[in-house]
């Protein structure tokens, strides 16, 4: 999966236009799946103070210009995911007491009226459809997970809240053409709620994945060792959205940064000697990331799942063998130079290198 944007990109211009042209490319680099940005209308250019749902026209350019960069795609064979925010929306007009919580709704009226779809779902909303806990916007309904500041959180146990989500993504998937959702602050809500929405709105065989980002042990000294805490976070997440989605592997990040900056790559494998993040306990629903990668290799097979068996992990190296459908590949990371016994032999070809770290193909 490549994510198929940056912060700044909203001010760019013409992003959609953009990403399209580079459809060609993305396909020879063996991308898989497309992470959009929001796609709807926002408060802030980046899409995460969503207001009007179904109005697509964004900085990043027109409904039109997206859903010709979504065909584009599909037509490449790369599958377009939606960065869904669900925990929070702006309202479009005020309280008598002069707060921003209500909602017109004038946006829903885009989806026609058929039997499948609840009257109620083209009405208003007010402080009944914000979570108790949130203060500061006068919110009614039930209390939310967590509480984010900058726009109203919505009580998702509320069946307008939870008609109105299903309904948009099922227009996003479609009528627009997305495939698969990147569910941003998931912790703010229930996870059973994600799983609700996947199930009524998405392919069993799409990629999903949640943005759980649980917070990691940090001491005085700097990042903890063992950060099974965090990760069991993780997996409590995916645990609770009937293992529907995917989760992004917040510890393997974390702990990745600090091993490489730090030279200390023993950091690499926990005490059963498997890797530290929700990779080591839940490989299949954790989706690894460094900033703007793609999972798996057309060419060998690799995936999320793939074995991992650590070879080597001390202070300043690291070695490990990554199993393929149809070859393996050593990684070699850290600053000792020596293998020893671990040294590739000769006829493994030499893939790719750079400033302390190096990878095979083992034939």
């Amino acid at each position: 999966m490549l994510q198929g944007f940056h912060w700044n990109s909203a001010h760019e211009g013409e992003w959609y236009n953009n990403v399209c042209e580079r459809t060609n490319d993305l396909k020879h680099a063996g991308v898989s799946h497309v992470w959009l940005p929001p796609p709807s209308n926002s408060v802030a250019p980046e899409g995460y103070l969503p207001q009007d749902w179904f109005d697509l026209n964004t900085p990043y350019g027109s409904e039109e210009e997206l859903r010709c960069l979504i065909d584009n795609l599909k037509d490449a064979g790369i599958t377009p995911m939606a960065d869904i925010v669900l925990n929070h929306r702006c309202a479009d007009e005020q309280s008598t007491g002069g707060t921003w919580n209500h909602y017109s709704n004038k946006g829903f009226q885009r989806i026609s009226r058929t039997p499948s779809i609840d009257e109620a779902f083209y009405d208003s909303w007010d402080e009944d459809e914000i979570a108790g806990n949130d203060e500061k916007f006068g919110g009614k309904g039930h209390h939310a997970k967590g509480i984010f500041d900058g726009a109203p959180d919505l009580d998702h146990d509320s069946p307008k809240v939870r008609t109105a989500v299903v309904a948009w993504l099922k227009w996003l998937s479609r009528d627009v053409g997305f495939q698969g959702w990147r569910f941003d602050f998931a912790k703010g809500y229930d996870a059973k709620h994600i799983a609700s929405y996947v199930h009524a709105t998405s392919n069993e065989k799409w990629l999903n994945v949640g943005e759980m980002w649980p917070e990691a042990d940090w001491r005085s000294e700097g990042l903890a060792h063992n950060q099974d805490a965090m990760r069991q976070a993780i997996c409590d997440f995916v645990s609770s959205c009937e293992e529907c989605t995917s989760a992004f592997d917040f510890t393997t990040k974390a702990i990745l940064q600090v091993a490489v900056s730090n030279c200390e790559y023993s950091r690499l494998a926990d005490q059963d000697r498997k890797p530290p993040g929700l990779l080591g306990w839940w490989p299949k629903r954790a989706v690894t990331f460094v900033d703007n990668h793609d999972t798996g290799n057309a060419d060998h097979g690799y995936a999320q799942d793939s074995k991992i068996k650590i070879l080597k992990a001390e202070d300043d190296i690291y070695v490990a063998d990554i199993a393929g459908e149809n070859c393996s590949m050593r990684v070699k990371m850290g600053p000792r130079f020596d293998m020893d016994e671990l040294a590739p032999l000769e006829s493994w070809p030499l893939v790719t290198c750079g400033e302390d770290y190096a990878v095979w193909i083992m034939n």
